[in-house]
Parts: C-alpha cells; structure tokens; sequence
C-alpha cells in the first residue's frame, strides 16, 4: 500500500481527533445524566427544579409500583438537587429498608436536610425519629419542636402529634386545653386519630367543657374512617346511652369491629357483652376468649377478669395455678381488684402456696385505695391475728372503712366488735346500728343477731315479734341459728301462735345443718308424735 501524503495524513488526523472529541462529549452528556448535581452549574434554578421535580414523580411511579430500589434511585438524583420532597422519600426508604439497606441514621440525616430547608412532611416525620428514637437519641423537646415548625404551616399529622404531646406531656408542659385546640385543628381537616383525640376531650371534658353528644359526633367521623379506637369509644357511647341513644346491640357490632383489628378495650368489653349478654346471646365461653385476647395484649381488666373465670370455671375448667398467674399480670399494673383476689388466694391457699404476710402486703395495697372487700380482708386477718399480731383495734378500723361504704359484711363484723366490745368501747346500740344496715341488705347473720337483740333487748327496745321477723328472713337463707330460733319461738308460742307442727319442721332444717340441740329437740317432739 502506498503512503498517505502530508495532506491526507492531515485529514485523517482531524477526522480522528473530531470523533475522539464527539466520543467525549458523548461520555460527559452520559456523566451529567448519572449525575445530577454535575449539571448544577449549567442550568438555570428552573431547568433543575424542573428536573428534580420529574426524578420525584417518577420515583413516587415506581414505588406504587413496588419498584422499591428504582424509587430509591430516583429519589436520590432528586435529593442531589436539592429537592426536599425526595430527600423526605429518601428517607422513608432508609428507614424502612425499602429499595436500600435500613439506616436509621441516613434516614433522620435526609429528614433532617429537609426539615431544616421548612419541608413540612420531614418536619413531622423528623419529630417522629425523636420520640421514637429512630436514629437520633431519644427527645421528646426536640420533637415536639419539629411537631411545632410542621403544625404551624398546617401540617395535619404534625398537629395531631403535637396535641397528643401536650395531652401527655411529652416535651411540652402538660396541657389539655393546647392538646384539644390541635386536635380539633387536625380532626376539622379529617385527621381520623385527631377526631378521636378531640372526641376523647369532649367525653371527659379535658381542655373543653364536657359533652357527650358533641364527642359521639367526633368518634363517629372518625370511626367511619376505620379508626379502632374511636370504634370502640363510640361503642362504650351506645352500651351507655352517652351522646346517643342507648343501643346494647349497635355496642356489640363496634366493639366486634375493634376486636377484629386487636383494639384490647374493646375485645375486653366484648367479653363482657357475651357474660352478660348485652348485645349478643350470652356466653361464656366467648367471653373467656375474648379476655384472654385482650388479655395477651395486658389489658388489666381482661387479666383479672379471666382470672376470675380461671378461679371459678365460668367458660372454661377450673385452673387456680393459672388464675393466680393472671392476677399476678393484673394486679403488677395496679388493678385493685386483682390485688385482692390475689391476695385472698395468698391467704387461703388457693393456686399458690398459704402466706398471709403477702396476703396482707397486697390487702393494704387495694385497701389503701378505699377497695371494700381489701380493707374487709384486712380486718379479718387483724381481727383473727392471721399474718400480724391480733389487732382488735386496727380491725375495727378497717371494717369502719369498708362498712362505710356499704360492704354487708364488714357492717356485721363491726357490729360484733362493738357488741362484744372488743377493739372498741363495748356499745350494743351502736352494734344494733351495723346490724340493721347489713340486715337490710339481706346478709343472714346480721339478720339473726338482729333478730337475738330484739329478743334480749340488747341495744334497743325488746320485741318478741321483731325478733320473729328476723329471725325468719335469716331462716329463709338457711342460717342455722335462726333455723333453730324459729323453732324454738313456735315451741314457746313466742311472738308467733304455738304451733308443735311448725316447730318441728324449723327444728328439721336446723338438724339437717348439724345443729344437735335442733336434733334433739325434734326428737323429742316426734316421740309425742309431731312430725
């Protein structure tokens, strides 16, 4: 082959030097492409709004698609150009380990760079990493700050957040008034949460004057939006007849609705409805198993309830072991009424093993916050010197507490102390007293020593036929002594015509119970031949 001459070589070095420079614009066009922020200094602010603004719709594109690592490509470019809304997606997706490896700390770093840039989404979503503790430490001022920056500029999920942070105190002074005027903000612009928020202050009558009707209207809104909390509260509005006309069955389909979605207060009322049969055919074998998935979920009052029917086999078999395990769950989170269970198991031995010092430890516990049946069983064990030393005195004043407050029984025990005089100055009008309130509420020992002092005319005035009287209620509850008294009175003909007849059919019942002066009495009369 012939040699170029100098003008051809000339020309073909121009040729290759023009596709090497073509073939490196090519490559930087591809590098500006890949990288965004490569072109910053080439555009206008406009052409790169622009710009980031389609990287961020068409990440939104491909994340409802479920194009997860795309979105997150995309969502990149975007943030490198300064967009807030990407740097904000961004985020989520570090956060949540969608379309890139988890990273908390990347996350509350992009919320953060759009947060601060007034992005009102990484604003909320920035709060949320504080009080969460989501790659930031742990603080609720910071939070409630960012909650604030949002709620401001009518950010609807930074204002609910920020009135649940005033509810509870949570960075803010405690305050229900600011925490209702944000909710009712948020729940105005259909923030499902918020309207039950404002619902729950309108109910209790937290930072608003109290209104039943106007919180049924709030639960309803937000329960239309499948809000399991306002499901239930609304609910509790139908069993109670509060805000709305009462509707037991309306109550039972909510609370259902909530159960459904493992809402625990209302799987607890649930169960509830099904042992009373409110609302649905009663059962209590649902109502077990709805206690015990509210249960599982540490609701105090479903833990103490299927205790309750674990104690007793109502709906299921009878377990002590195990309803002394749920009243220890129940009353660890300061249920009263599982405390005194728990501590009457202690006391008699029921599931666990005899020890009145922990009888008595939970007794005070529930007794202290005025629980009749605690401060009874305390009174007893001071009384009988079960657990402590024998304490008449401090008996007496445990049973005062609890018959002050109507308990039947503690009325009766304070009426024999004070009869007998013991722990307190000896006082049979007084005991008289105490035995008329626990007689008429129909508690046959009171009744019979009612009955006794009339007899005697023992704290008041003597009276045959007011002894009769009460000495029959007792009877008709199958008291023995009374069973006895009254054959006794128509033995003597006293206060009630003589009758053999009677007297011995009373004098039977008596002897039935073990009662061996009964036995013997009737003995006698069926030898003279009454029957």
């Amino acid at each position: 082959m012939d040699s170029y001459s100098d003008d051809e070589k000339q020309f073909h070095e121009e040729m290759k030097r023009m596709r090497e420079e073509f073939d490196r614009k090519i490559k930087d066009e591809e590098s500006r492409e890949d990288n965004p922020a490569a072109q910053e200094n080439k555009e206008s602010d406009e052409q790169r709004g622009a710009r980031a603004e389609k990287y961020f719709t068409d990440g939104n594109a491909a994340y409802s698609k479920r194009d997860f690592q795309s979105a997150a490509k995309l969502w990149e470019k975007g943030a490198q150009l300064g967009h807030t809304n990407c740097m904000n997606s961004l985020a989520v997706c570090y956060s949540s380990g969608r379309g890139v490896e988890r990273n908390t700390v990347e996350a509350a770093t992009l919320f953060r760079r759009a947060a601060e840039k007034n992005n009102v989404n990484a604003q909320t979503n920035l709060g949320l990493c504080y009080v969460d503790g989501r790659g930031v430490e742990k603080n609720y001022g910071t939070a409630a700050k960012w909650f604030l920056r949002a709620a401001d500029r009518g950010h609807v999920g930074a204002q609910y957040n920020l009135g649940y942070c005033y509810e509870n105190g949570q960075g803010v002074q405690q305050s229900d008034t600011e925490a209702f005027n944000w909710y009712l903000k948020a729940a105005q612009k259909g923030h499902p949460m918020a309207q039950n928020g404002a619902g729950e202050c309108y109910f209790n009558g937290r930072g608003v004057t109290q209104n039943y009707e106007e919180a049924a209207i709030w639960f309803i809104k937000s329960a239309a939006q499948g809000c399991a909390n306002a499901e239930y509260n609304i609910g509790y509005c139908y069993e109670k007849g509060q805000g709305v006309e009462q509707d037991v069955y309306r109550a039972a389909n909510l609370y259902r609705d909530a159960a459904y979605k493992n809402n625990a207060k209302a799987q607890f009322r649930l169960g509830l409805a099904y042992n009373y049969g409110r609302g649905v055919e009663q059962s209590e074998s649902a109502a077990v198993e709805w206690y015990e998935k509210a249960a599982q979920q540490g609701d105090a009052e479903a833990q103490f309830n299927l205790g309750v029917c674990l104690a007793y086999g109502r709906g299921t078999a009878r377990d002590d072991i195990r309803a002394v395990e749920w009243y220890k769950k129940s009353a660890e989170q300061g249920n009263v009424s599982a405390q005194t269970a728990l501590g009457t198991c202690y006391a008699r031995g029921r599931g666990v093993a005899k020890d009145y010092v922990k009888a008595i430890k939970l007794f005070k516990r529930a007794a202290a916050k005025d629980v009749p049946l605690a401060q009874l069983s305390l009174g007893i064990c001071y009384e009988n010197g079960l657990g402590v030393q024998r304490n008449c005195a401090e008996a007496v004043k445990w049973y005062n507490r609890a018959a002050e407050q109507g308990d039947v029984k503690a009325q009766y025990n304070l009426g024999y102390l004070c009869a007998t005089g013991q722990g307190v100055a000896k006082n049979p009008y007084v005991a008289v007293s105490w035995y008329i309130k626990a007689a008429e509420q129909g508690y046959a020992p009171a009744q019979y020593s009612l009955g006794l002092c009339y007899d005697n005319g023992e704290g008041t005035n003597k009276s045959v036929t007011e002894a009769v009287k009460w000495y029959k209620k007792a009877a008709e509850q199958w008291q023995r002594d009374a069973l006895l008294a009254m054959g006794n009175c128509y033995y003597a003909g006293r206060g009630v015509a003589q009758d053999y007849y009677e007297a011995a059919k009373w004098y039977r019942l008596a002897a039935e119970q073990g009662d061996k002066t009964a036995a013997e009495a009737l003995a006698m009369l069926n030898e003279l031949g009454y029957y």
